[in-house]
């Protein structure tokens, strides 16, 4: 190989060099980036995780709620009429207090859905 030549080649060879280190730095630069990402993602995920454990546990409570007050109006309902006037009142209320909750947990429910 002539100087000439071997002088070209060695500039070439310099170049691919350049380029493939500039490659390296960018894809360097894009992994820190995607790092990040994975970081940020994890957060988010264990975001959502509280989140879903919070709403397991309304609708947790709210079924405890509704268990309860149906025991309740079992309750009264089996009891002799001695004073049908309060406890009428306090079967109404009762169940308009499962109607309010039964409404809240069927609208809720479907967004949190498994």
């Amino acid at each position: 190989m002539d100087k000439q030549t071997k002088k070209e080649f060695e500039n070439l060879v310099w170049i691919i060099k350049e380029s493939f280190d500039a490659i390296e730095i960018r894809f360097n630069g894009l992994e820190k980036r995607f790092d990040g990402l994975e970081i940020r993602f994890n957060g988010l995920e264990k975001r959502f995780d509280r989140l879903e454990d919070k709403v397991d546990n309304g609708f947790i409570f709210v079924n405890q709620e509704l268990v309860d007050i149906k025991e309740r109006i079992s309750r009264l309902e089996k009891r002799t009429i001695e004073d049908s006037d309060a406890q009428a009142e306090e079967i109404l209320k009762l169940k308009k207090r499962i109607d309010w909750l039964e409404k809240q947990f069927k609208r809720i429910q479907p967004a949190f859905a498994h």
